[in-house]
């Protein structure tokens, strides 16, 4: 008999019980390697539908940007800039009534540029436009206005004197 054999009967010899463990060792590594793959799937899908969610996201939201620039681009066509109007629907899409004073409102700022506001649609009009014929149009609006008083946006501006020594 070898050295690695044993005379007990019903015992694996020495070889058999490292081949046996060797076995052993090689399914468990076999098993840890199929949960890994597996965790690296269910990572992976994840991670890919956290990816498309983010992309339908940001669609959703480009999407829902737009319409809100539509809408209240709607909204200043409508418009009259007219205070009043006939019930709530009327009220809300600036349909006022053309015998009553505008809702403009406006500001100087310290440059001297003058912004005209509807206080209903947020319609605006620059004494700075290019389009002069648009800032005219404002100018009229304004002076049917109620509120005939400038606001002059950033504090009051000094001019300097200058001074003879």
């Amino acid at each position: 008999m070898g050295k690695d054999q044993t005379n007990i009967p019903g015992e694996m010899s020495l070889d058999d019980q490292l081949k046996a463990i060797e076995l052993e060792e090689r399914k468990q590594a076999l098993e840890s390697r199929k949960l890994q793959d597996e965790l690296a799937r269910i990572t992976l899908t994840e991670k890919r539908q956290e990816v498309e969610t983010k992309k339908n996201n940001k669609e959703r939201g480009m999407r829902d940007a737009l319409d809100a620039i539509n809408a209240a681009k709607a909204v200043k066509e409508r418009c009259n800039h007219h205070t009043g109007g006939e019930g709530g629907i009327a009220v809300k899409n600036g349909m006022g009534d053309l015998d009553r004073p505008t809702c403009i409102g406006a500001q100087k700022f310290l440059d001297d540029t003058i912004r005209l506001s509807c206080a209903r649609c947020g319609d605006e009009w620059r004494s700075n436009d290019p389009d002069r014929a648009r800032w005219a149009k404002g100018v009229e609006l304004w002076r049917k206005s109620v509120n005939k008083q400038m606001m002059v946006v950033g504090g009051l501006k000094f001019t300097k004197v200058a001074q003879v020594a």
